[in-house]
C-alpha cells in the first residue's frame, strides 16, 4: 500500500474522532442541580459547552430511554426494573427522557457519547439505537463494556465512532480477557478509542495501547484527580461540579 495513502487514511481517522477531545465530558450531564441523565442536566452541559455522556437502556415495550441503572431504586427508592416495565409505567414514577427527546434537545450543539448498557434482548437495543442515530446528523460516539455490542456496530454501522470500555486489565472472564488482547482489538473490535478506568491509566499495558488508540479516562470526581491523571489520557469523563477542572 502506498505510504502517502496510509498517512492520509491515518490523518482522516484522527480528524474523524477529534471532537472527542474538544472539551471535558460531562458524566450523565451536569447534575449538581438536576438529576443525572435528565434534560435539565443536559441543558446545563450544553450551556457550559461540555461534551455529554449518557446511558441508554431498553424498556419492556422497546423504548430507548436515557437511564443508567436497570432499576429505579437508587434514584427513587422504588424497586422497579427498567427492562420489566413499560415506558409509561416508569414515567408515572420519574420523568425519564427517551433518547429521541435528548437528540432533539442537543441537535449538534455539543457532541454526545452514548454508553450502551447490557441488555437481555439479543442486539435489540443496538438495532433500535442505530435507527435513531442514522437520522442524527451531528457528532456522536457509542461506547460499551460489552465487546459484542462494539462488534455489532463495527459490522453493521462501521461509520459510527466506537469506544470499548475497560474496567479491568485482568478480568476473571476469559472471553473479556481475549477481547482485551491487542490483536483482538486491532483485528476484530477495531474501536476508535478506549475508555479506561482511572486506576489502570498508569499501567504499562494501557500506556502502550495509547500509542494506537485515543484513551478516555473515567470517572474524574474533582480537580485533584484531574491534576493527577491528566497526563495519562487524551480526555476524561467527569462528574462536573460548580468549579472547573482546568
Amino acid at each position: 500500500m502506498n505510504s502517502n495513502f496510509i498517512c492520509i487514511f491515518f490523518i482522516g481517522d484522527i480528524l474523524k474522532k477529534s471532537f472527542l477531545t474538544t472539551n471535558l465530558i460531562a458524566h450523565r450531564g451536569i447534575h449538581y442541580n438536576y438529576l443525572e441523565n435528565t434534560l435539565g442536566a443536559f441543558k446545563e452541559a450544553i450551556k457550559k459547552n461540555y461534551i455529554i455522556e449518557l446511558d441508554v437502556r431498553l424498556t419492556k415495550d422497546k423504548k430507548v430511554i436515557v437511564f443508567h441503572d436497570n432499576n429505579l431504586f437508587r434514584i427513587t427508592g422504588i424497586n422497579k426494573s427498567i427492562t420489566e416495565s413499560t415506558y409509561e409505567e416508569l414515567k408515572e414514577i420519574i420523568n425519564i427522557p427517551t433518547l429521541k427527546e435528548v437528540l432533539n434537545l442537543v441537535s449538534g450543539k455539543v457532541p454526545i457519547i452514548i454508553e450502551i448498557k447490557l441488555s437481555k434482548n439479543f442486539f435489540q437495543l443496538e438495532k433500535k439505537l442505530s435507527i435513531l442515530l442514522d437520522n442524527y446528523y451531528y457528532r456522536f460516539a457509542i461506547q460499551s463494556f460489552n465487546p459484542l455490542s462494539i462488534l455489532w456496530f463495527r459490522i453493521n454501522r462501521p461509520s459510527y465512532i466506537r469506544g470499548y470500555l475497560i474496567n479491568s486489565i485482568c478480568s476473571k472472564n476469559i472471553i473479556i480477557n481475549r477481547f482485551f488482547n491487542s490483536k483482538i482489538l486491532d483485528k476484530i473490535l477495531k474501536p476508535n478509542y478506549l475508555g479506561v478506568n482511572l486506576q489502570y491509566l498508569k499501567n504499562n499495558k494501557i500506556k502502550k495501547l495509547r500509542c494506537k488508540y485515543l484513551i478516555i479516562g473515567y470517572t474524574i470526581n474533582d480537580k485533584e484527580e484531574y491534576t493527577e491523571y491528566k497526563q495519562y489520557a487524551d480526555n476524561f469523563i467527569c462528574n462536573i461540579g460548580k468549579e472547573p477542572y482546568k
